[in-house]
C-alpha cells in the first residue's frame, strides 16, 4: 500500500482497461472518481483529473481528501472500462494541528524553485527533515496548540519542585490534586519557572508564600496536569529554520542519483561518496542537543 502524506495535494496515476484487458483511451476528464477516507462512505472527488495517454490517467487529490490519517480508498469508473479499485494509506500529523518549522514556499524560495510539480515531494521532505532534527536533538522546536501533560506526585516531584521530561515554553493551566479536589496554581503567585527568565522551562518551584503544593487524593499518577505549549519555543529559532531548509534541500538533491557530496581519488580512481547530513546542519543541531541520562 502506497503512503500519502496527510494534508497534501498528492498525485496518483492509474490505467483504465476494458473487460479484455485492453487499455481504454479517450476518456479525458470524463471518468468518475470517488474517495473514501478512513473507512467512511465514498464521496465525489474534488481534485483534478487528467488523461496522460495510452490508457493512463492521473488524479491530484484535494487537500480536504487527504486530511484524515488511515486508509484512503479510491474507485474509478469510465465508459467501456472496468472499475479500478485503488488503496492508499494517509500518514503523518495534520498540519492544521502541528506547527511546522518552514513552509513549502520557504523551501522553494531557498532553492530557487518556481514550479509546483514537486510541491508534494518537498512537503514530505520537510516532515522528514523535522523528524530528523527532533530525533537528533531530542527536542520539538515549536507547536501550534496547547496540550496537557500528566505528572506523578513523588516520581516527577521533589519537594517543592516538579521536573519535566520535555521542554515547556508557555503555560496556560497548572492543576494539582486532579483526582480529588482540583487546585489551580498561578504562575508567579504560587510557583516560579525553572529557569526564571528564559525558556524553555524544565520545571516549576512552589513559592514559600503559598499554601498550595503538589498533591493527590487516591492516585499519585493522577495528581498533576499542566496545560501549555510543550516545545522549545512558540516560534522556532532562526538557525533551526535555516537548518531545516538546508536539510530539506539536501534531501531534495539526493533524488538525482548522480548528485554526490564528496569525490575521493584513491589510487587515481574516482569514487563518489555521499557525505550524509551537511556538517553545518549538524553543527547547528549540536548546540540544541539535549543530554539524555
Amino acid at each position: 500500500m502506497t503512503d500519502i502524506l496527510i494534508d497534501t495535494a498528492a498525485k496518483i496515476t492509474f490505467v483504465m482497461v476494458d473487460t479484455a484487458g485492453t487499455e481504454v483511451t479517450g476518456l479525458g476528464t470524463g471518468f468518475t472518481l470517488q474517495v473514501s477516507k478512513n473507512g467512511g462512505a465514498f464521496g465525489a472527488s474534488a481534485g483534478t483529473k487528467a488523461e496522460i495517454g495510452s490508457g493512463w490517467y492521473s488524479y491530484v487529490f484535494a487537500v480536504a481528501e487527504t486530511d484524515t490519517a488511515g486508509p484512503l480508498a479510491v474507485k474509478v469508473t469510465g465508459a467501456g472500462a472496468v472499475q479500478q479499485n485503488l488503496l492508499y494509506n494517509v500518514v503523518g500529523s495534520s498540519w492544521s494541528s502541528v506547527a511546522t518549522y518552514v513552509s513549502t514556499a520557504d523551501v522553494k524560495a531557498y532553492m530557487g524553485i518556481s514550479g509546483s510539480d514537486d510541491d508534494a515531494l518537498i512537503t514530505s521532505l520537510i516532515a522528514k527533515a523535522e523528524k530528523y532534527i527532533e530525533d537528533y536533538t531530542k527536542r520539538v522546536f515549536t507547536c501550534a496548540a496547547d496540550t496537557t501533560h500528566y505528572f506523578t506526585v513523588g516520581a516527577d516531584t521533589e519537594g517543592d519542585c516538579i521536573w519535566f521530561d520535555e521542554d515547556l515554553c508557555a503555560v496556560t493551566t497548572v492543576t494539582s490534586d486532579v483526582d480529588g479536589t482540583p487546585v489551580v496554581l498561578a504562575k508567579n503567585t504560587d510557583f516560579i519557572t525553572q529557569p526564571r527568565n528564559t525558556t524553555p522551562w524544565y520545571g516549576f518551584k512552589i513559592l514559600s508564600s503559598t499554601s498550595k503544593f503538589w498533591d493527590y487524593t487516591s492516585d499519585p499518577e493522577k495528581g498533576i496536569t499542566i496545560l501549555g505549549r510543550w516545545a522549545y519555543s512558540t516560534t522556532p529559532p532562526q538557525d533551526i529554520i535555516f537548518a531545516t531548509m538546508r536539510l530539506v534541500a539536501y534531501y531534495y538533491r539526493q533524488k538525482d542519483a548522480s548528485v554526490f557530496d564528496t569525490t575521493a581519488l584513491p589510487d587515481a580512481g574516482v569514487i563518489m561518496i555521499p557525505q550524509g547530513v551537511p556538517k553545518d546542519v549538524k553543527a547547528i543541531l549540536d548546540n540544541y542537543r539535549k543530554a539524555v541520562l
